[in-house]
């Protein structure tokens, strides 16, 4: 018995070692993954997924949206830095509720985002985008009288060999095609 006891003390104590070092583990991923103020993946994560996402890719489709908040500058210069970081935790909350947990919902700079749909086309992610901006732009602020709106790229990965470099600059390119053509709207490859 005295055997048996002191057992399973040391298998209670592993559990507790091990449930301890996952919880270090999972602080660690979120330090190193996701983004400080807004919680999204960040730079790195989305590189990662993006590169990861590309090679495993099969006959399943694999679309990228880019993401940009058209006039942001102007918004921290005007109106302050505490309500761009308004405008940008609201971009986040309208891009985690709409895009769902399948989707990598990322901010990779400032004021720019990217979402990786796996197994979807790009007709599927554009109608979500168009969802997310119609959603944004509906956000009124207190301290601003008009409407914030962001401009979008979506693209869908080729069947040919493609490299996630190129995947994100053929989306990006996309996206400055909406600022270029307006700002305010949502620009696929289509």
């Amino acid at each position: 018995r005295l055997f048996g006891y002191v057992m399973l003390l040391q298998i209670q104590r592993k559990n507790s070692m091990l449930q301890s070092h996952e919880k270090d583990n999972m602080a660690l991923e979120k330090q190193l993954l996701r983004d400080q103020m807004t919680g999204l993946y960040n730079h790195t994560a989305f590189y990662e997924f993006l590169d990861r996402c590309v090679k495993m890719k099969g006959e399943e489709p694999l679309t990228l949206a880019v993401i940009d908040i058209d006039d942001f500058k102007k918004v921290n210069d005007t109106y302050g830095h505490d309500n761009g970081d308004r405008v940008i935790l609201a971009l986040c909350k309208v891009l985690q509720s709409r895009c769902g947990e399948h989707n990598y919902v990322c901010r990779y700079g400032g004021e720019e985002f990217a979402v990786i749909f796996p197994n979807s086309t790009e007709k599927d992610a554009r109608q979500v985008m168009i969802g997310c901006l119609e959603e944004f732009r509906s956000i009124r602020y207190d301290w601003h009288s008009g409407f914030i709106s962001f401009s979008c790229g979506v693209f869908q990965c080729s069947p040919y060999r493609m490299n996630a470099e190129e995947f994100f600059q053929i989306t990006d390119k996309l996206l400055y095609k909406a600022k270029h053509s307006g700002k305010n709207q949502v620009y696929g490859g289509i």
